[in-house]
């Protein structure tokens, strides 16, 4: 009756370390996913905020966007952090998509390679 079980600790001793390394797989990229998520919508918004203080016509008393001077100002704040993007200036806001590839470095090992992050944050101009 001992020869039925021989080897079975074993299988299950590889089936808890296979999981437990997936689930550290898990936690480590997923964190640094948090944290790039973080970091991009933070670029985002102080992107649309650059954009939105490109304000002219004030002392006419009627304000608006240089949606020209905007644009510039925040295709060379998001060139400088070699984010791809895209832009768009209104009638009195300004809104960025930024999205970035992060590598996978753990996941990798099970054929997960990169995930890409996508952040979309505005801003609007307020009289006041």
């Amino acid at each position: 009756m001992r020869t039925r079980n021989r080897g079975s600790i074993s299988a299950f001793a590889v089936c808890v370390m296979m999981s437990l390394v997936a689930l550290t797989a898990l936690a480590f990229d997923g964190g640094r996913m948090v944290s790039a998520y973080a970091e991009l919508s933070d670029i985002a918004e102080n992107a649309a905020r650059i954009g939105c203080q490109q304000v002219v016509g004030i002392r006419s008393g009627e304000p608006k966007l240089d949606s020209r001077d905007a644009t510039s100002r925040m295709s060379e704040y998001l060139s400088s952090k070699s984010l791809a993007s895209n832009i768009r200036v209104g009638e009195g806001s300004a809104e960025v998509t930024v999205q970035r590839a992060i590598p996978m470095r753990l996941l990798s090992l099970i054929g997960i390679s990169s995930r890409t992050i996508a952040v979309t944050r505005s801003a609007r101009v307020v009289q006041g």
